[in-house]
């Protein structure tokens, strides 16, 4: 039994999959396997990821019709047989020590899940400033130099607020999900909702790093839209409140589990662009989320949470049409600076500048691992002709001009 299984879910990823495989295979820790399936995918990325596990067994690779990261991450859990589970996106990448310092945290404290920050990294130069790195709650954070596990109990009612929906920032005790039957919905969005959200309900212990190791990279063009998709996070909290029902925890959790819903509902909400669409966005979706969270058990619950998330939802329960929500939400925009409209730092530019250099300082070592290949100095060989060539015709070039 490898101590950590590294799940990646690949499609179409061809010019990013290289530097993922490559942070993963560069672990400290490795007593690993890293299993990766294809989703189906029309570029190269099969071709990469069958090289990759011919050269390192301790990959392996995996091919399906295309389904969505779900499904493709739960075709790894099914072949995974490691004691904890890691999963990464293949267009994101890993600090070295990551995974030895996930399971070293684990194995002291017994935690059934570890949780650290997330770092993006932004693939764009049309962003000046990169986006704010998402950060443990300070509460948490302040008690870390006395204890880094929590008992669950003690979390309750901010659980599913702490960490994102992502499972990418989070190292798993592979037992609990084998054990509750825990698999990841198969959505084309928000499909990793339903699988971090119950393991967190099932855990007993939960352990914090007050670091990023993951980084996430942003920028990217994405085929699909908000408005295409955005009742995703409707299907997967309605899956998470009958989950927890059924193992008899919703009341424990009803807290956390409001907050999360109705801010789901508020964050999809303000990012639908269209107005015709987000109308009839509102009239579908406003019954399912009453439904989710009714005024006659559960508005209490949303007492000490997030203002707008509270002011918003009790506009709705009293019939506010879909202009109403938008100028509240717009009140609390202006509350407080946007940050797309505030002017950079030093501190935001030497954080953007720290990140250009990392990424130039892997490339330079790419590099030099590329020449130093077989297949380099083969290139190098059958093409002298041609750049000899080549070279002699532009020494002539160049002396007709003078």
């Amino acid at each position: 039994m490898p101590k950590v299984s590294v799940i990646i879910p690949a499609y179409n990823v061809e010019l990013y999959c290289s530097e993922c495989l490559n942070s993963i295979l560069g672990q400290t820790l490795s007593d690993i396997e890293i299993i990766c399936v294809d989703d189906g995918s029309t570029d190269a990325t099969p071709d990469i990821l069958r090289y990759y596990a011919r050269k390192d067994p301790r990959v392996t690779f995996i091919r399906q019709e295309n389904a969505g990261a779900g499904a493709a991450r739960n075709k790894g859990l099914e072949l995974a047989r490691g004691e904890y589970l890691q999963f990464c996106d293949p267009d994101d990448w890993c600090d070295a020590d990551m995974l030895a310092s996930f399971y070293a945290t684990a194995s002291t404290t017994h935690a059934d899940v570890v949780i650290a920050s997330l770092s993006p990294w932004v693939d764009s130069v049309a962003s000046a400033i990169p986006p704010k790195r998402m950060e443990l709650p300070p509460a948490i954070v302040a008690q870390l130099t006395e204890k880094n596990a929590f008992d669950v109990d003690e979390l309750s009612e901010q659980l599913f607020t702490i960490g994102g929906n992502s499972p990418c920032n989070k190292f798993f005790r592979r037992a609990v999900a084998m054990e509750k039957g825990l698999r990841f919905q198969p959505l084309r969005r928000t499909n990793d909702l339903l699988f971090v959200k119950a393991f967190l309900a099932n855990s007993k212990l939960i352990a914090f790093i007050d670091k990023a190791y993951y980084h996430y990279r942003r920028g990217i063009q994405s085929a699909t839209t908000n408005d295409a998709l955005s009742d995703s996070f409707m299907f997967a909290c309605e899956a998470l409140r009958g989950r927890l029902v059924a193992d008899g925890l919703f009341d424990k959790f009803r807290k956390t589990y409001c907050e999360l819903a109705v801010g789901s509902f508020v964050f999809n909400f303000k990012s639908i662009q269209n107005a015709a669409f987000r109308e009839r966005w509102y009239s579908e979706l406003r019954p399912r989320l009453l439904r989710l969270v009714p005024t006659d058990e559960d508005l209490g619950a949303l007492t000490g949470v997030h203002e707008c998330f509270r002011t918003v939802y009790k506009a709705m329960t009293r019939g506010a049409d879909v202009m109403t929500v938008a100028r509240i939400l717009d009140r609390d925009h202006n509350k407080k600076p946007c940050r797309s409209h505030a002017c950079p730092t030093l501190a935001e530019y030497r954080d953007e500048l720290k990140d250009v250099l990392h990424r130039g300082d892997r490339l330079m070592v790419e590099v030099c691992e590329l020449k130093k290949s077989f297949a380099y100095r083969v290139g190098l060989f059958f093409t002298w002709p041609l750049r000899t060539v080549k070279g002699l015709l532009s020494r002539a070039a160049t002396r007709k001009t003078k």
